[in-house]
This record gives C-alpha cells, sequence and structure tokens, in this order.
C-alpha cells in the first residue's frame, strides 16, 4: 500500500488550492528526456553552459523559471524544441512565446540568452500556435508529482486523442510547484496554474468550452499576478 503523503492529507483536509500559483516574470521551457534528477537542471545531458545561465535575471531583475519537459509521443521530426516565455509590459492576456528547435542542447544557451534579453534571434526559430499544458510528472522532486501526475499524464494523452485538439500539445515536465496538489498543471501561453486536477476539467481545459465551475475547485491562479505569499 503507498504511503500516505501531502497530496492525500491535503485532499483530505479539502484544502483550496487557490493563491499558489508562483509568479514569474519569464520561462525557459527546454525539451529535455528524463530521467530527471531532483535538482532538474543537474541532470547530466544539460552542458553547464546552460546551468550558468539559468542563474540569470530578465532585464528587469526578475529570476527566470526554467522547466524541463517531454513528449516522447510527440517527437520533432530532427532536434529540440524550445520556448521562452516572456510577460509583455502593461495589459496581457498571457505570456510572449519566442519558439525554437535548436539542433542540440549546447546549442540552445546562446539562444535562450538573447531572447531574455530582447535581442533579435533568427536562428532556429519556428511558428507556434499551440496551447501547451505542461503536467508535472517529476517523481524524484516530490513523490506526489510521480503518483500522481504520471498516471494523469497518460490519461491527458488519452483524452486528447479522443478530442482531436490539433493545436493543443501535452508535456511531462519538471517541478513548477505545488506538488500537494497534485496532479498539477501549467498552461501556456496564458500562464495558468491547476491542481488536483481530474479528468472533466482537463476536458474542459483542452477544449476551451464546458461547465467552467469544474475548473473553479481546480485553479490555482494566474502567474502573471504577484506571488500572494509562499505557499509549497
Amino acid at each position: 500500500m503507498p504511503a500516505f503523503s501531502c497530496a492525500d492529507e491535503s485532499c483530505q483536509a479539502a484544502e483550496s488550492p487557490i493563491g499558489s500559483a508562483a509568479h514569474h516574470a519569464a520561462y525557459v521551457v527546454l525539451e529535455c528526456p528524463p530521467p530527471w534528477p531532483s535538482d532538474d537542471l543537474s541532470a547530466p545531458p544539460i552542458p553547464e553552459a546552460l546551468r550558468q545561465l539559468s542563474h540569470s535575471l530578465t532585464p528587469s531583475g526578475q529570476r527566470v523559471r526554467w522547466l524541463l519537459v517531454h513528449a516522447p509521443h510527440d517527437p520533432p521530426a530532427e532536434g529540440l524544441r524550445l520556448s521562452v516565455f516572456q510577460q509583455p509590459s502593461g495589459l496581457s492576456e498571457g505570456y510572449h512565446q519566442q519558439a525554437f528547435q535548436v539542433p542540440s542542447l549546447e546549442a540552445a544557451a546562446p539562444v535562450i540568452r538573447a531572447a531574455l534579453r530582447g535581442q533579435p534571434v533568427t536562428d532556429w526559430q519556428v511558428a507556434n500556435s499551440y496551447r501547451e499544458l505542461l503536467i508535472c510528472t517529476h517523481g524524484s522532486h516530490d513523490r506526489c508529482c510521480g503518483r500522481y501526475g504520471l498516471p494523469f499524464y497518460r490519461q491527458a494523452l488519452t483524452l486528447l486523442s479522443e478530442a482531436q485538439q490539433q493545436n493543443v500539445r501535452i508535456w511531462q515536465a519538471s517541478h513548477f510547484s505545488g506538488h500537494r496538489f497534485a496532479p498539477t498543471v501549467l498552461t501556456f501561453p496564458d500562464g495558468r496554474y491547476y491542481g488536483r486536477l481530474n479528468l472533466a476539467a482537463l476536458r474542459v481545459l483542452i477544449n476551451r468550452q464546458g461547465n467552467l465551475q469544474t475548473l473553479m475547485p481546480c485553479y490555482r491562479g494566474w502567474g502573471i499576478l504577484p506571488d500572494p505569499g509562499s505557499r509549497a
């Protein structure tokens, strides 16, 4: 019998996930197959140049959130997919995305550096109209993400196939906070966080139609808004 977990405790306590979204001005979402250690960027495939770059700041002086992703069911024709999401100035509906398909992890560092600095980048840039759904499956960081996230990811792929939504892509992702609300989902380009997802709520997210009240118990918040406080 699996050991009792923080996700079980949170669920039994009927803890609301609202307000637990993390705030980041920018995200770097980089394709890198698991296994990922607890500190995802210490994974052997990650070159030192990327580790050093991960400590950099946005032009506004804010830290960048790095995430590793994997979609074994949907491999690219060649190279690795990379997205840099940055919060625009003023009012917005989500993050501005720059998408790339780089030939290797080593080639990603100068692309990411230039994108974060607002410099023009043309090498390996690609058009991207996908809505991205990231599901945390990072069990080495927290066992709740592996115990609940990975099975939910597999169920999500089946649901996506049935929905036949060509502009939605689902990824396994490294940890982005909120493991006690596993399974957790982060969506781009809007940057909204969800927790304790079920298939009914996921169907609404994928199709963008249905009863919005289904999402209310799962909604953690919007990453663009300032962090209301530190919650796991």
